[in-house]
């Protein structure tokens, strides 16, 4: 079951990359809404990563 959870995180991971660099080339990190996307992807990331290791 451990490979499981490692590939969960590994594709997590990736997808979080993914959207990044999308959100990156659409609006640039030092902008203010570029900033909150950033965070809210990150945030979100965080809390799912978070529920999955409670189980």
């Amino acid at each position: 079951m451990i490979y499981i959870e490692l590939i969960f995180n590994l594709t997590l991971l990736i997808s979080l990359t993914i959207v990044s660099g999308f959100i990156e080339k659409r609006w640039a990190r030092r902008t203010r809404i570029g900033l909150l996307l950033q965070g809210v992807l990150f945030g979100t990331a965080s809390v799912i990563g978070m529920i999955v290791s409670g189980k």
